[in-house]
């Protein structure tokens, strides 16, 4: 199912208008949409496509031809891409070539292919390549190295990321709020995932069914996702289980696995490439007596739940007690859960609104305390400081909260020019009038 990815379509458009002869990498982790998206893309232009696997170069060649030309003598991959061309392109209008997967093809001349047919295709009959990678780790990290020409030859790296929550709610529209909440906080927004989550059932059915039931479709997927792109899978499940269960310094990651610190920061490199892992920088004013330091977190929502939630409970799930997990792991501790992507949806909203009024906000941060955390800290571009608090008690939002975060600013030197409450079960009557008064904003999750 494909669902709205405006900016990636309009920057491919963008890039098959240009008169010139071009190459583009388009890439994303494996099952974000790269595969709909290209399709869209290419629906009404002529196009070849090919994907590559892992083969040795001689088979890589058998493939190559049988796919493009029929012909089951090995050809180059250059001749079998012109046959290809030449056969699909229109008068007047680019082919799009697609190489899927096109890192398995860097040692197959490539690069060579690649110029040549560059060169070679000109006036009418000239080409977009449009270069396809499930390895977001190798695009950027080692493809200069690896693949010089081709870098140099790139008009445009476009990555393909998980799904913003407007997204979400618009592939999984017939649900809530809380539940459209729920499921990003699980799974992420990786459409693949998103394709099993059964809007017509609860969060505690769809946990059930995609985790833990035995042969359940996401039981073993960390590992799958994590095997493609590193090795010593041991050591990195032991680093994301620390993580995951809230051991986010590095001191903490040293003492729960033995391993020395520098072999951890060598994991925790790799993960960063990944888009697995990343250090959190604290939000500071200056003042770092109170401010957290050094911490890491799952970046990844599929992966933050499944070494939270599914991974310390294997030995259960596979002995068909994934009901018991489910009541006594999970439900008790899921809104807590969800902090993280609640505060991203906050923000989100923040950014949404703030554009209404004429005002942009990129990014934020989060001030990590020893005694506290304030969610969301962010600058307007007129420098204004706006701070947002998500409560995700299982109870209405108390005017205690208030009071929490106002101690919050005074140890922090935070001198918020705006403050926003977002609760997870709405609020009292008493936190209200004490809100208007302050002219504090506050939102629940059903408003979101």
């Amino acid at each position: 199912m494909f669902v709205n990815r405006k900016k990636e379509i309009k920057d491919l458009e963008n890039l098959y208008a240009n008169d010139q002869n071009n190459v583009a990498i388009l890439y994303g982790r494996f099952g974000i949409g790269k595969t709909e998206l290209v399709k869209k893309f290419i629906a009404d232009k002529p196009f070849v496509y090919y994907r590559a696997s892992e083969l040795s170069s001689r088979e890589q060649s058998f493939a190559c031809s049988i796919a493009l030309t029929g012909n089951e003598a090995p050809l180059s991959l250059y001749d079998s891409l012109a046959y290809a061309i030449r056969k699909n392109m229109r008068p007047e209008k680019k082919i799009v070539v697609v190489l899927d997967e096109f890192q398995s093809l860097v040692d197959f001349r490539l690069e060579e292919s690649v110029v040549k047919i560059l060169s070679a295709f000109k006036g009418i009959e000239h080409v977009m390549f449009l270069l396809v990678s499930s390895s977001v780790r190798w695009i950027e990290n080692t493809l200069v190295d690896d693949a010089p020409y081709i870098a140099k030859l790139t008009s445009a790296f476009i990555k393909v990321r998980d799904f913003s929550f407007t997204q979400m709610v618009s592939r999984l529209d017939k649900l809530e709020t809380r539940d459209v909440i729920v499921a990003s906080a699980i799974l992420g927004g990786v459409p693949r995932y998103l394709d099993y989550w059964r809007q017509e059932k609860t969060p505690e059915e769809n946990i059930m069914s995609m985790f833990l039931t035995k042969n359940s479709v996401f039981l073993n997927e960390a590992e799958f996702f994590l095997k493609q792109e590193l090795r010593e899978l041991s050591a990195y499940n032991a680093i994301l289980s620390a993580l995951a269960g809230g051991r986010i310094k590095l001191n903490d990651l040293y003492s729960r696995t033995g391993f020395s610190r520098a072999k951890i920061s060598v994991y925790i490199k790799n993960l960063t490439e990944l888009d697995v892992v990343e250090k959190v920088f604290s939000y500071d004013e200056g003042d770092s007596t109170n401010v957290q330091k050094g911490l890491y977190r799952i970046k990844d929502n599929f992966l933050r739940f499944y070494y939270r939630f599914i991974y310390p409970n294997m030995t259960l799930i596979e002995l068909s007690k994934g009901k018991e997990v489910y009541e006594t792991k999970i439900a008790p501790y899921l809104d807590e859960f969800m902090r993280e992507a609640y505060r991203d949806v906050s923000f989100e909203y923040l950014k949404l609104t703030s554009e209404g009024k004429g005002r942009v906000l990129d990014n934020y941060e989060t001030w990590y305390g020893k005694n506290g955390i304030i969610d969301i800290v962010a600058r307007d571009n007129n420098g204004k400081v706006i701070v947002g608090i998500c409560d995700l008690k299982s109870e209405k939002t108390k005017t205690t909260v208030i009071d929490a975060l106002e101690e919050l600013l005074n140890i922090s030197g935070i001198a918020a020019n705006e403050i926003h409450f977002f609760s997870n079960h709405g609020f009292t009557q008493d936190f209200i009038n004490a809100a208007k008064e302050k002219k504090y904003g506050f939102v629940s999750i059903d408003e979101l």
